[in-house]
């Protein structure tokens, strides 16, 4: 079973430490052991004991400062390869890191746990590439060293053949060679040539016959099995003499132990075979270019690469290859001027004219004699990390955006409820007193003009919620009939001001109680209704019910609402339903609101699962008719919940002390005079802020405290929090009621979460 990877993070930074290590087991699929120290000191010491495969340094240690940990990976990065992290993206920095050694340059908090596992595997196996290569490079430099060593001082051992007696003499350095005793200097043909391998047997006997009988001169290689059952390689080397009178014929010749010469052959065909191996198998671009740019060897992923054939790649000059012309000489000069390219980021391009973001590494190549010939290097393709990192930046701006947009409503919210409250209230007290009718219709437009503005308020943060995904529906069970006649009921004054009939036919076959959200239905026919009666200056505004489908469990009902008004252009039906779409006042006449109504009120019906559709003439009116599925049997949860608390209102509380903690005047004024229309016998005190709350509650006992979240000094939610907490007042001895302006679930929360019993929001 493989040993886990050893890889040893050096990081001061908790946060940091932890958030490798939930990367690492996010995404490192490989069984790995993470090591981790705080100081470069300690870590040298792992180095030495540990020795592990990779390793993650921080550059601001506390125990050194940068350009000594960089010089540290200078001194070890031969034997461990070195990602280095950073907080800081600076140029120059992560170049010098990069000359120095590392393997690769991170930013923290801006890689992923796929990049890590990525970075990890490269670094690893490039730093095992380099060394092996280098291995090799040395391995084959020292061979060559001692084959020339060998060769010049070499003993050569000498032999000559005695024809008349097929016997051979050998001399002292050849019986070395052949580890042979002094007895045996005399030996025939057919013995040396028993210590030869079988297939080379008959091969020598052949040769020293040709050369007693034909004066050749041969030179060949011969393998043995000495006598020890050691296995040499030698060389035969035989120069003939025809014979003269005086010494006749002579065979002589010279023998050499060249089993080291073999086994070096052996080792460059088997470093050349690995090195191509690795040329062919490898997932970047590996290449070869002359000085004037025309490719001399490149590897299949560099095929892969381009787009191109290898035959088209011969032919073509690398200059085609760079998406702006001008970064060649680019790259080119600063090649010249640091002699490598670590890790140069650059925009390539395929043949069909795609780019590539690459990062290429590259030096120059030179002949054995030391001449330079041209370029050579390795090309990675980051297109895909770089699309990572642009989707990556995009999301954060997105929910960034989306972070501001939720704050800056939660504002408008509560800047525009708080005077609306005011208003609200205002025209709701001054409508119960004796007024004439002149006044009173003043006040009515007040009162109009204030439910626009918050019409608009919660038509933008509905929009907002259901963008967002944030809206919810609940199934409560409730009558049809009962919902709509009581809806009518609150438009037949706007109705009957511009002098409107408001009419409703109701299918009696549809259900007494169905389950859904009533609320929510409510929206959608009140947009619908406001929309007729705000385009309709005669005649009519009808709304119609009736029953599509009657099932066992659930009932489709179809409410259309019709009106005699001025009616669509065939050109904007199909863009009325769409976000802040308007008919625009060529056609309407009248100032319009955000055309975010018929929007919302599409999105209601369709998340619910029902369908709206629209039908219109100009000058005759519109039918607008939304379609929906409702249950008939309620959840247990929704029927729990179902009940009408519209009239606990009106129970006589008796004498009550109630505190309103809120910095607005008016507000106070508008808050109590409410409460008093309702209750006679109450008791009423302010508080300007929280504080002072605080204080009137050490003070005195009351009942009941109205609290604004939003107050200077200390908020609501600080108040009840001190209230819960420190002075230990439980929520049943003393219910604090919530008044907030801000519209958010968050909101509602914070609410409860500070020790609130309930909220209202403004106005009401």
């Amino acid at each position: 079973m493989a040993q886990p990877l050893k890889i040893l993070l050096i990081d001061d930074n908790d946060i940091d430490v932890k958030v490798v290590q939930k990367l690492l087991e996010k995404g490192y699929e490989e069984p790995y052991r993470l090591i981790s120290c705080s100081t470069l000191e300690e870590g040298k010491r792992i180095l030495e004991n540990e020795s592990p495969e990779i390793v993650l340094l921080d550059l601001h240690l506390p125990d050194s400062s940068i350009d000594q940990t960089i010089d540290f990976v200078a001194r070890h990065e031969e034997n461990f390869p070195f990602v280095i992290l950073s907080s800081i993206h600076e140029r120059q920095q992560r170049i010098r890191a990069i000359q120095k050694g590392a393997q690769d340059y991170l930013i923290k908090n801006d890689f992923d746990a796929p990049l890590l596992a990525r970075v990890l595997n490269y670094s690893i196996e490039r730093h095992r590439l380099h060394k092996e290569l280098h291995a090799y490079a040395k391995e084959l430099k020292e061979k060559e060293q001692r084959l020339t060593e060998a060769q010049a001082i070499a003993q050569i051992g000498n032999w000559e053949l005695l024809p008349d007696n097929n016997t051979i003499e050998w001399s002292q350095e050849a019986r070395v060679i052949l580890e042979t005793d002094d007895s045996n200097a005399l030996t025939t043909v057919e013995w040396f040539s028993s210590l030869l391998h079988e297939d080379d047997q008959k091969k020598a006997l052949d040769i020293f016959r040709q050369a007693v009988e034909e004066n050749r001169d041969f030179n060949m290689d011969f393998k043995a099995t000495l006598p020890g059952k050691k296995t040499k390689y030698l060389n035969l080397r035989v120069r003939s003499t025809p014979a003269d009178n005086e010494s006749g014929k002579k065979i002589r010749g010279t023998i050499q132990d060249i089993t080291a010469r073999k086994q070096m052959e052996a080792a460059l065909k088997s470093s050349e075979e690995r090195y191509h191996r690795l040329f062919e198998e490898s997932a970047d671009a590996i290449w070869i270019t002359s000085e004037d740019g025309k490719f001399v060897d490149f590897n299949p992923a560099t095929v892969e690469l381009f787009g191109y054939t290898r035959e088209e790649l011969k032919e073509l000059n690398v200059e085609k290859l760079y998406y702006n012309p001008y970064d060649r000489e680019r790259a080119r000069k600063l090649l010249r001027e640091r002699g490598t390219l670590r890790d140069y980021e650059i925009i390539l391009k395929k043949k069909d004219g795609s780019k590539i973001d690459c990062i290429v590494n590259a030096s120059f190549w030179r002949s054995n004699d030391g001449r330079q010939r041209g370029f050579q290097g390795i090309i990675r393709d980051i297109t895909e990390k770089k699309r990572n990192e642009e989707l990556l930046r995009n999301k954060e701006i997105a929910e960034r955006s989306s972070r501001l947009k939720q704050r800056f409503l939660a504002n408008m919210s509560h800047e525009i409820r708080t005077p609306i409250t005011s208003i609200a209230g205002l025209t709701h007290l001054i409508l119960k007193t004796e007024l004439t009718p002149q006044q009173r219709a003043y006040v009515e437009g007040i009162k109009t003009s204030a439910d626009h503005l918050l019409a608009l308020v919660n038509d933008i943060l509905d929009f907002s919620k259901i963008e967002e995904g944030k809206i919810k529906f609940h199934s409560i069970e409730f009558s049809p009939e009962e919902h709509i006649v009581q809806l009518m009921k609150t438009m037949e004054f706007t109705a009957q001001n511009k002098g409107l009939e408001l009419l409703l036919e109701y299918d009696p076959a549809i259900p007494k109680k169905i389950v859904g959200d009533p609320v929510r239905l409510n929206q959608i026919l009140f947009n619908l209704l406001s929309n007729a009666i705000k385009f309709t200056d005669k005649g009519y505004v009808k709304v119609k019910a009736r029953l599509i489908e009657d099932g066992r469990n659930a009932a489709v009902v179809s409410i259309a609402v019709e009106d005699t008004g001025i009616g669509i252009p065939e050109n904007k039906s199909g863009t009325i339903f769409r976000s802040f779409t308007q008919l625009g006042k060529d056609v309407t006449k009248t100032a319009e609101g955000t055309g975010l109504g018929l929007a919302i009120t599409k999105q209601l019906v369709e998340l619910q699962g029902g369908s709206i559709s629209v039908k219109s003439k100009v000058g005759e009116g519109s039918v607008f008719e939304v379609v929906m599925m409702f249950k008939k049997e309620p959840e247990p949860a929704a029927e729990a919940a179902s009940g009408d608390a519209a009239e606990i209102g009106k129970v006589d509380i008796g004498y009550k002390k109630i505190l309103i903690a809120e910095d607005k005047k008016l507000n106070q004024l508008v808050t109590s005079e409410m409460l008093k229309s309702w209750w006679k016998n109450i008791e009423i005190e302010f508080a300007d802020d929280g504080r002072a709350a605080i204080g009137k509650l050490k003070e005195k006992k009351f009942d009941l405290v109205l609290m604004d979240v939003q107050m200077p000094v200390m908020d609501g939610y600080e108040a009840t929090r001190m209230i819960r907490e420190e002075m230990k007042i439980p929520h049943t001895e003393l219910p604090i009621l919530g008044i907030t302006a801000y519209n958010t679930d968050t909101e509602t929360r914070q609410c409860l979460e500070a020790g609130m019993n309930d909220f209202l929001m403004k106005p009401f």
